[in-house]
């Protein structure tokens, strides 16, 4: 596997490194990955490296982006009615909930929620 090196204001260039053994990992659980490799525009020689995630048996649940900065995102293309609403709102809760706190006592121990 080949050394991270250093890109342009720090950020480090993985190339095939931890990225591309994490892609494989969510390959083996049936996930589908592409690793992304980029310059943004007017950057220079600095170079973004992303994974973009999808399950193939469920492509309405979107896609998540992982970066070589750590950044998280989930991209959701769909509409906003109430039946998507209702499954956006348990996938979010879900994936945000620590395990072991039902529902409704999550926000007893000092969350932002009223």
């Amino acid at each position: 596997m080949p050394k991270d090196t250093q890109g342009q204001g720090g950020r480090p260039h993985l190339r095939n490194g931890q990225l591309a053994s994490l892609a494989q990992k969510l390959e083996n659980r049936g996930l589908l990955c592409r690793l992304l490799v980029y310059a943004p525009e007017g950057s220079g020689d600095e170079l973004i490296e992303e994974i973009v995630i999808s399950n193939p048996a469920a492509t309405e649940r979107g896609n998540v982006r992982l970066g070589d900065d750590g950044g998280v995102t989930w991209e959701y293309f769909g509409k906003l009615d109430d039946a998507s609403s209702r499954q956006l709102l348990d996938d979010i809760t879900n994936m945000l909930r620590a395990r072991g706190i039902p529902p409704g006592q999550a926000g007893q121990s000092g969350s932002l929620s009223t």
